[in-house]
């Protein structure tokens, strides 16, 4: 092979020596609880029945609490108001009847009630100046738990509606009802619930 023209170049190169790796251990630190020493004769032994001056009383400024019977207010259960109900085992009547069997109880207080209403309902003039006609109401109350009557609310005829007085006279007819015996379930009061129809004829 024929040699190419020009000088020859001669790199020579040092062989490369990785430097060497060192492992680093870390140490932990040692550490060292040091107890205080106790000595026997530094012990003091205090006896229960020992008596506390009067000093050492001072200086305890954190005494411990103490409840007096006093300090704690009796819990008073609460009565939860149970829904009225609509037919109970002996229902709300008028010291009138009470000696009746319960049926006939039952009659003897609802005549009692619309005699009573007859005497208070009055229809006012300038309703009987509208002429001839026929209203109907529906009142519903309760009979509580002591005979007392609450929670009045009216309904009007859904066919045709009743003016104010009519409405009016109603209200008041059922809320002079006087104080019945209330009604009773297993010997235990109970609230009872009625809706009582009211018509007004009109001349």
């Amino acid at each position: 092979i024929a040699d190419l023209p020009g000088e020859r170049i001669i790199v020579i190169e040092e062989p490369y020596t990785p430097l060497p790796e060192f492992e680093r251990k870390v140490e932990k630190p040692i550490v060292k609880i040091i107890l205080p020493k106790i000595y026997p004769s530094e012990i003091e032994i205090v006896k229960k029945d020992e008596k506390v001056s009067k000093e050492e009383k001072k200086e305890d400024s954190n005494p411990p609490i103490v409840f007096k019977p006093k300090d704690f207010t009796p819990v008073v259960p609460i009565e939860v108001d149970e829904p009225p109900v609509f037919i109970a085992g002996r229902m709300p009547h008028y010291a009138d009847c009470e000696k009746l069997e319960e049926e006939e109880r039952k009659i003897c207080t609802q005549e009692k009630m619309y005699e009573h209403f007859g005497k208070t309902i009055r229809i006012p003039e300038l309703i009987k100046m509208k002429g001839k006609a026929i209203y109907k109401a529906f009142v519903y109350f309760e009979v509580s738990k002591t005979g007392e009557i609450v929670n009045i609310k009216l309904l009007d005829d859904q066919k045709k509606s009743i003016p104010k007085e009519l409405q009016r006279e109603a209200y008041n007819a059922v809320k002079t009802l006087p104080q019945l015996i209330p009604g009773k379930n297993h010997g235990k009061n109970v609230s009872v619930r009625y809706s009582v129809p009211i018509n007004f004829i009109v001349q």
